[in-house]
């Protein structure tokens, strides 16, 4: 996914742009508790969070990691990941 290279080579702002496009078409085509917009959700999160909307960017990530972990458990690398960007971006938040 674009937005999370961005994401990862420290470009939140443009991250974002992606991010929040991503996570539109997610919306429209997705049930709320699938796997892929999840993900999506976990990852806007972080860039939110990286561009300074640090209150609605960890909502996100948080909503986004205990949905994960409720529908595919613990050991699924989407849950895994949503984990470990809560932790990255909010440490405060995952614990």
């Amino acid at each position: 996914m674009y937005g999370e290279a961005l994401l990862n080579a420290d470009q939140a702002a443009a991250a974002e742009l992606e991010l929040r496009d991503a996570m539109t078409q997610r919306e429209r085509m997705l049930p709320a508790d699938h796997p892929v917009r999840l993900n999506s959700e976990s990852l806007l999160g972080a860039a939110l969070v990286a561009s300074g909307e640090a209150e609605s960017g960890v909502q996100r990530m948080r909503h986004a990691a205990e949905r994960l972990l409720a529908t595919l458990g613990a050991e699924h690398e989407f849950t895994r990941r949503a984990q470990a960007r809560l932790q990255r971006y909010a440490p405060a938040a995952s614990k």
